[in-house]
């Protein structure tokens, strides 16, 4: 059996069973009895962040290629340009953690 990319938590309850909460490898509970816990392995939380990191090189070494080609070749300002702007907003959300 390997292990799952991701298991969830039991909701917290006012009562616990014996056995305590329980794990389960889909979301099954009901959001009206609570927010139950999801927990990623650790492996695939590592090479999420690991790719984000690139994915943000890559955007930024983007961004500045573009700005520096408008700027060298007079064409306006680079950050009134659409696609400026949004990769600037995208660069600038805090990376999930």
């Amino acid at each position: 059996m390997s292990d799952h990319a991701e298991i969830w938590l039991e909701p917290k309850a006012a009562e616990y069973t014996e056995d305590g909460r329980m794990w389960c490898q889909d979301q099954v509970w009901d959001k009206s009895d609570g927010h139950a816990q999801r927990y990623v392995r650790a492996d695939l939380h590592d090479a999420a962040q690991a790719e984000i990191e690139q994915l943000r090189a890559a955007l930024t070494a983007m961004v500045d290629a573009e700005v520096d080609y408008m700027m060298i070749n007079d064409l306006g300002d680079p950050e009134m340009q659409h696609n400026v702007k949004i990769a600037r907003a995208a660069l600038a959300q805090d990376a999930i953690e």
